[in-house]
C-alpha cells in the first residue's frame, strides 16, 4: 500500500497528538498522585501554626 505524502504526515499528526495526549494524562496523575499527599501535610502545618500563634498571643489579648 503506497500512501500520499497528505495521508502519511496525517499519520504523524495523529501519532504525535496520541503521544502528546498520553503525556498529558501520565502528568495529570503525576501532580495529583503528588498533591494528594502534600495537602495533608499542608493542612497539618496549618492547623499546627494556628495552634502556636493562637498559643503565644491569646495571653496578650487587648480590651475592645
Amino acid at each position: 500500500m503506497i500512501l500520499s505524502p497528505t495521508s502519511c504526515i496525517m499519520r504523524i499528526l495523529i501519532n504525535l497528538l496520541t503521544v502528546s495526549n498520553r503525556l498529558f494524562e501520565l502528568s495529570e496523575r503525576y501532580v495529583g498522585t503528588g498533591l494528594s499527599h502534600s495537602i495533608p501535610l499542608v493542612e497539618r502545618l496549618v492547623k499546627e501554626y494556628k495552634e502556636g500563634f493562637e498559643s503565644r498571643y491569646i495571653e496578650y489579648s487587648t480590651p475592645l
